[in-house]
Parts: structure tokens; C-alpha cells; sequence
């Protein structure tokens, strides 16, 4: 019986492991085929991600064409007028539209000086009020940000109104957009640009005003020219000139620097008494997308890595350099924002002795950049390497 018994027990064993194997073996074939229907060319998995995708392009696409239908109707809702149509006697903004249907608004008592060129080449507004003769034939680019039109046939580039990062070859990474400016998003060793005073630096006159304002018109405006001082023609700034002067944005005057941040921001914000349109020191937000929107059409690319030229004096605004690997002069029609002076902006440095933030490189320094982002004290002004740029978003009632 014990000898029965034991081949009875060898045999159940050898069933149990074929049937052991047999049982592995199918477990995988079947595990072969259900990762095959997952993520094979056409699994399931595969198809999602592909429907995922055809999703995001029709949303895209639907978008784009909702845009382009909205661009449409507002151009014909406006009169689809010329950007040649703006004299400067206007008494309220005036909406136009360049040859490719891109939307500028001009502001009362500018007038265009480059009506024949595209948005793309950077539109030039001039104060030809005649109310300030020392205001009279400033200068202003228009940066416009949404879907900017390059051809007849509807071909677009967006430039999104944001706050970047820029790499060593000069390409752009959005860090925060318009629509996010309430959130505090670091952007380079502690940058901010906050909407509440928590350093004591002076922040932008209303954020919130400029975003609003910007996107709905699909631009702003930057100063051509580093803001200069109207009383430093034929002599640079010294530390005993003070702040009493009007700034101005001209070709041909010495740049308006020896001036703290705050000092800065009050001549910027007080450089026009006008309901149509709104005046201040530049923020982070419309540094950066000038600059993408620089290295979007000008042609040089990495702009954001753009040096400063060195040279042992500084130079008069808008004044021409030699044309070098880092020349630095202009841009899209706007000038020197690598160099001549640094500018102070309202961004925020995170540190309670150093919050000023100025952008760009100065004529002492070779190694500041367009992109660059620098940290100082409230009270420094004795230094004649940092001016200001100012910027005007506009209103249309």
C-alpha cells in the first residue's frame, strides 16, 4: 500500500506542475495580447493618446479660428481704418489696423510715423501735441501681443503678454502670464512681480489696469529710447543734477540716470496727465515680451543674451554704434535695452535690503545681457549706470 500510495503522489505532483506551467504560459501569451491592445500601434492606450491629441489640435485650431473670426469682426467694427488715417489731432484713441489686419491703438495726440510698415517691424508713435513743447516728439513703439498676423494669406506668430526665462542661446521659456500676475512666481534667484508692497520698492501704478488694458487692445507701448533728461543735451548727468526735470523719450539727450527706483517710477507715472491713456515705469511683463517679441521678428534670435558694448563714457540716446557681433543699438525700432544704461523696473528682488530690480547691461560692463535681472537698495541713485524706460497702455472708450 505505501508503495501505491507513493506513486499516486509522484503523479499528482507532475500534474499539478504541467498544469502549473501550462497555466504561467497562458497567463503570459495573455498578458502579451492585453499589453498589445494597450500600447500597441493601435491599443487602446495608443488611440486615447491619439484622441487626446486630435482633441487638443481641433480645441487649438478652433481657437485659432475663433480668434482670427473675432480679429475679423473687430477690424469692421472699428471702420478697418489705415494706420495713415491718424493725424494727431485726435481728442480720443484711435483704433487702425496695419496691411496684415493687426490691431494698434494710437493714442490722442500721436500720431504714427511708419504707417507703411506692419506691426512686425515695430510701429512708431510721436507726441505732436502741440499743448508741451517738451513732450512734443516723443517716442513710443507698440508691442503687440494674441496672434500677430505676418501675410495677407492669415499666417500668425503669438506673442504671449508674460514674464520669461531666457537660456544661454536665448530661448524663451513662459514662466507666468498676464492672466496670473496676483500669483507670486519666481522667476530667476527670487524675482517677483508683485501686486502688493511687502519690500518697500515702488511696484507698478496698477498691474491689473495694465494686463486688462494690454490684452484687450493686443499691445502697449515702450519708450524708443532709454527716457531721457530734457535738460542733459549738450552735458551727461552728474550726481548733483537731481530729479527736477521733465523725462523725455528723444534721440540725442543724455540718459536720465543718478535716479532711485522710486524717483524712477514717479517720473514715469507722471510724464502725461491724460484720461486716454495711462503712463509708468516698466514692468517685468512688458520687459520680457518686448524682448520676445524682439526675438520673434527682428531676426536676432537670441536678444535676450544681447551684451553691452564697452565704453568709457556714456552715450547720448539712439546713438549708433558699430556693427559688431554685440552691437546693441536697435531692435523692432527700439533701442538699446542691452546697453547703454541698465533701467530700473518694478519687479521685486525678494530681500529686504536689495528689492530694486533694473534690467539690461550697462556701458561699463560688458557682460550684462538684455535678459539679465540685477538687485539693489532702495536708496541707490548715485549711480550713472542705471536709467529707466517707461511704458503707456492705452483706454478705449
Amino acid at each position: 500500500m505505501k508503495s501505491i500510495s507513493f506513486i499516486i503522489t509522484r503523479e499528482q505532483r507532475g500534474i499539478t506542475l504541467i498544469t502549473l506551467v501550462v497555466t504561467i504560459i497562458v497567463l503570459i501569451i495573455l498578458a502579451g495580447v492585453s499589453i498589445a491592445m494597450l500600447v500597441g500601434e493601435n491599443g487602446i492606450i495608443t488611440q486615447a493618446q491619439r484622441a487626446k491629441e486630435n482633441t487638443e489640435l481641433a480645441e487649438k485650431q478652433e481657437k485659432e479660428d475663433m480668434g482670427e473670426l473675432e480679429d475679423l469682426i473687430d477690424r469692421y467694427a472699428n471702420g478697418n481704418k489705415s494706420l495713415s488715417v491718424v493725424t494727431g489731432n485726435e481728442t480720443t484713441n484711435t483704433i487702425v489696423y496695419d496691411k496684415y489686419g493687426n490691431k494698434v491703438v494710437v493714442p490722442a495726440g500721436f500720431k504714427i510715423i511708419n504707417p507703411d510698415d506692419d506691426v512686425t517691424k515695430g510701429i512708431i508713435i510721436e507726441d505732436v501735441s502741440a499743448g508741451n513743447t517738451i513732450s512734443k516728439g516723443n517716442q513710443f513703439v507698440w508691442i503687440p501681443v494674441g496672434n500677430i498676423y505676418t501675410d495677407l494669406d492669415g499666417n500668425s506668430t503669438n506673442i504671449t503678454l508674460g514674464r520669461y526665462a531666457f537660456n544661454s542661446e536665448g530661448k524663451s521659456k513662459l514662466m507666468q502670464t498676464g492672466n496670473e500676475y496676483q500669483d507670486k512666481i519666481l522667476i530667476s534667484e527670487n524675482f517677483l512681480e508683485l501686486v502688493n508692497n511687502e519690500y518697500g520698492n515702488t511696484l507698478a501704478k496698477d498691474l491689473k489696469d495694465f494686463v486688462i488694458k494690454t490684452q484687450e487692445n493686443k499691445g502697449y507701448y515702450i519708450s524708443r529710447y532709454e527716457i531721457g533728461d530734457n535738460m542733459a543735451i549738450d552735458n551727461e548727468r552728474t550726481q548733483s543734477s537731481g530729479i527736477g526735470n521733465i523725462p523725455i523719450s528723444k534721440a540725442g539727450v543724455y540718459p536720465y540716470n543718478y535716479v532711485r527706483q522710486a524717483q524712477a517710477a514717479t517720473l514715469s507715472q507722471t510724464m502725461y496727465d491724460n484720461s486716454n491713456f495711462e503712463t509708468d515705469l516698466i514692468n517685468s511683463y512688458a520687459w520680457d515680451t518686448a524682448i520676445e517679441f524682439i526675438q520673434n521678428f527682428s531676426g536676432d534670435i537670441d536678444y535676450s543674451q544681447q551684451t553691452s558694448l564697452e565704453q568709457n563714457m556714456i552715450l547720448k540716446t539712439g546713438a549708433l554704434k558699430n556693427t559688431t557681433s554685440n552691437d546693441n543699438d536697435e531692435r523692432c525700432n527700439i533701442y538699446d535695452m542691452a546697453g547703454n544704461v541698465s533701467e530700473w523696473t518694478t519687479e521685486t528682488y525678494v530681500n529686504e535690503e536689495n528689492p530694486c530690480t533694473h534690467r539690461g547691461g550697462w556701458y561699463t560692463w560688458t557682460e550684462g545681457k538684455t535678459a539679465n535681472r540685477f538687485a539693489r537698495n532702495i536708496s541707490d541713485m548715485y549711480n550713472g549706470s542705471i536709467g529707466f524706460r517707461t511704458i503707456i497702455y492705452v483706454t478705449v472708450k
